[in-house]
């Protein structure tokens, strides 16, 4: 009785898990949309579908509930995932040197592929969709064109960038660099306008203050710092007990960071006083995390290959996902909470609706 099995009304064959609230996956049995029935077999554990076209279709139960809305099986580790804006975009990239795009509104269909000129570390999209910022092995940027693919321009670097993103109002991006740099960088011209240093290589960035000051993280540092742009100072440091930091993500009303470190808890912080939660009953070791859109809820890819589910405010754990394939390398919700994406080292890109 934990899995709900529905026929919808545009065609589709949807499996539910009661449990945990998540669409487990979906697929298409009448190509017009119309009417069609389900059956199961429980001796063969098998489900037929018959459409109002007479079409027949035969999917195994077990094969059904292990798959989560697989968008790709790459056969390269990806490392990063992002949604638009809008929603209306899915990208993932990796070692494979390609970036994948899929429109929500069709994520059956296959993506559109993108050679890139590096091992793609990060993407990002500006904050109107239309554009999609990468970054990886190679000292350059580069800028695509999100609805057409195409490449718009790169932006020479001094050294590779792990992490690139769009400021709030797209008109600068923030580069961290293999070499401990943080750059701002001029959308438009590609022009440096200032740069912040950190010891090792930058691993995490995040804008707050609207765009006027940047949160940095880094690999052999224990410390995520807050900036001042305007001045390039130091506001204040936030301690990990970790050696080194892989990833942070800021609450929607900027008021909280969550940070994710090497072998450590993940944190969360207040950005006004300092204060830290250390989540306890999440296993250590994990690379991604984000908040829901709402705030209420905190998605962490843990250090046991699982997904785990935190209220952020007392640190609780509300669910926990441990039947990944393998780690998961990233992770992002889309802007109004109806599903998140995950990318990782197995190479798959999984799509998870969620209960609202």
């Amino acid at each position: 009785g934990r899995y709900l099995l529905a026929a919808t009304g545009g065609g589709r064959l949807v499996v539910h898990d009661l449990l945990t609230n998540l669409q487990v996956t979906s697929r298409r049995v009448s190509e017009t949309g119309g009417r069609f029935s389900i059956r199961i077999d429980n001796h063969s554990r098998t489900l037929v579908a018959t459409s109002s076209g007479s079409r027949i279709s035969f999917w195994k139960i077990d094969d059904l509930l292990r798959e989560r809305s697989l968008l790709l099986q790459s056969e390269m580790r990806l490392d990063t995932v992002a949604v638009s804006p809008r929603g209306d975009w899915t990208a993932a990239g990796g070692v494979d040197r390609k970036i994948y795009l899929w429109r929500a509104d069709a994520p059956d269909d296959p993506p559109r592929v993108l050679a890139s000129p590096q091992v793609v570390l990060s993407l990002a999209f500006s904050p109107d969709g239309s554009q999609l910022v990468s970054a990886g092995t190679e000292p350059r940027l580069r800028i695509w064109e999100t609805g057409t693919g195409r490449p718009v321009k790169d932006l020479p670097l001094p050294a590779a960038a792990h992490v690139a993103i769009f400021s709030p109002d797209g008109r600068t991006i923030a580069a961290g660099g293999f070499d401990g740099r943080v750059r701002i960088i001029e959308a438009a011209s590609g022009q440096t306008l200032s740069e912040l240093s950190h010891l090792s290589e930058v691993t995490a960035l995040a804008f707050t203050e609207g765009g006027r000051q940047l949160l940095s993280g880094a690999l052999l540092s224990s410390s995520v710092i807050l900036w001042d742009l305007a001045t390039s100072r130091e506001i204040r440091r936030f301690d990990m007990l970790s050696n080194s930091v892989w990833s942070m993500a800021l609450s929607p009303d900027g008021r909280s960071l969550a940070v994710m470190g090497d072998k450590a808890l993940p944190a969360i912080f207040s950005l006004d006083k300092g204060d830290s939660l250390f989540l306890k009953t999440v296993p250590a070791g994990g690379k991604d995390l984000g908040f829901s859109p709402d705030g209420k809820r905190l998605l962490i890819g843990t250090g046991d290959n699982g997904l785990s589910i935190v209220e952020p405010r007392t640190g609780r754990e509300i669910l926990r996902l441990d039947n990944q394939k393998g780690m998961i390398n990233s992770l992002a919700f889309s802007p109004d909470g109806r599903f998140f994406v995950t990318g990782g080292i197995t190479g798959e890109v999984r799509r998870y609706r969620t209960a609202r």
